[in-house]
C-alpha cells in the first residue's frame, strides 16, 4: 500500500521505512483500520522529528536511537486508544451544572457523596451490614450459573484469569469465554456493569 506522505529531506531513508512499516503493522491491530495508515504515518513522522534534537551520537547509532523513539511511540498510540477505549480520556469538569434524580439542578461536585466515593475507590472498606447483603447476593447469583461457569467464578473472585486457567487445566481463551458466559448470565439476571449506566 503506497502512502501520500513525503519525508525525503526530514527523515532518513531508514526512519521512513520504519515509520511505515511500523504505521502498517498498526493498522493491523484492533481498533486501526487500513484507512488510519497515513494519518499514523504523520504522526509517528512528527513526533519522530521533534525528537531528533535529542540525539546524542556519543551515547547511540541514529538509527538506533530512531528505533527506540519510533517503538515508545508506537506503545504510546496504543495505550492512548486503549484508555480511549475503556473510556479514560473521557474528562468531565466537576463545576458542571447536572440534574440530580429529584431535578434539582447542583454541581457534580455537589452530588457526589463522600462517604460513598470512598467505599468505591477502596478507600474505606464497606459496613458489615453492606458487605454481609453484598455477600449474600453475589452467592444467590453465583448459583444460578451452570456448575462449571459456579467454578470458575468463584477462581475468578480470588485469582487471574492465567491462575484460574492453570488451576482448571483449561487454556486462556477457554476461560476468557466463561467469563463471556458469566457475564451475559449476570447481565441476564439484571445485574448491569457499572461502567455503563
Amino acid at each position: 500500500m503506497s502512502t501520500r506522505n513525503k519525508y525525503d529531506g526530514v527523515l532518513n531513508d531508514y526512519a521512513i521505512e520504519l515509520i511505515q512499516f511500523k504505521a502498517k503493522q498498526l493498522t493491523k491491530k484492533q481498533g486501526f483500520s487500513k484507512s488510519d495508515l497515513n494519518d499514523l504515518e504523520q504522526d509517528l513522522a512528527f513526533k519522530l522529528w521533534e525528537q531528533l534534537d535529542k540525539f546524542d551520537p556519543s551515547e547511540a547509532q541514529l538509527n538506533t536511537f530512531i528505533h527506540k523513539i519510533v517503538e515508545n511511540l508506537v506503545i504510546s498510540i496504543i495505550r492512548a486508544k486503549g484508555r480511549l477505549k475503556r473510556g479514560i480520556n473521557i474528562t468531565v469538569s466537576i463545576d458542571d451544572q447536572i440534574t440530580d434524580n429529584n431535578s434539582v439542578k447542583t454541581t457534580r461536585l455537589e452530588s457526589i457523596d463522600h462517604e460513598s466515593f470512598l467505599v468505591m475507590t477502596g478507600v474505606v472498606p464497606r459496613n458489615f451490614e453492606d458487605q454481609s447483603a453484598l455477600r449474600i447476593d453475589t452467592d444467590s447469583l453465583i448459583r444460578t450459573l451452570p456448575d462449571d461457569l459456579q467454578d470458575t467464578c468463584r477462581l475468578l473472585m480470588k485469582a487471574s484469569i492465567p491462575e484460574v486457567a492453570n488451576l482448571l487445566g483449561l487454556h486462556r481463551s477457554s476461560v476468557n469465554m466463561r467469563v463471556k458466559r458469566i457475564r451475559k448470565h449476570f447481565i441476564d439476571m439484571g445485574l448491569s456493569d457499572p461502567r455503563e449506566s
